[in-house]
């Protein structure tokens, strides 16, 4: 186990909510010395649906509504997920990849 200072991920401090307990990460090191230089998420990780805001129009095709993740962040999701399910967000670009 290692501990890293939160200003040195990689991405910046708005990736941080993303991070989930035992989540593998990648961290860039020195060695003997400076030791630990930054960190940085996996380039996609799995996520559960919490709740979908309502959708204002049925259009043809897939629509995009944007989806809570159990981690309170938000991401655009198509319509056809439904709360509880798992998907896969890219977290290079926080946007949805797919079914988990």
């Amino acid at each position: 186990e290692l501990t890293m200072d939160i200003n040195t991920l990689e991405g910046g401090k708005d990736k941080l909510p993303y991070l989930e307990d035992n989540m593998e990460v990648t961290v860039q090191s020195l060695e003997p010395e400076p030791g630990p230089l930054s960190w940085r998420l996996p380039a996609r990780h799995t996520y559960k649906v919490k709740s979908l805001a309502d959708r204002i129009a049925k259009d043809r095709g897939t629509t995009y509504v944007t989806g809570t993740l159990e981690n309170g962040m938000q991401v655009q999701i198509p319509n056809f997920i439904k709360p509880g399910e798992n998907i896969v967000v890219d977290l290079t670009r926080l946007t949805y990849i797919g079914r988990a």
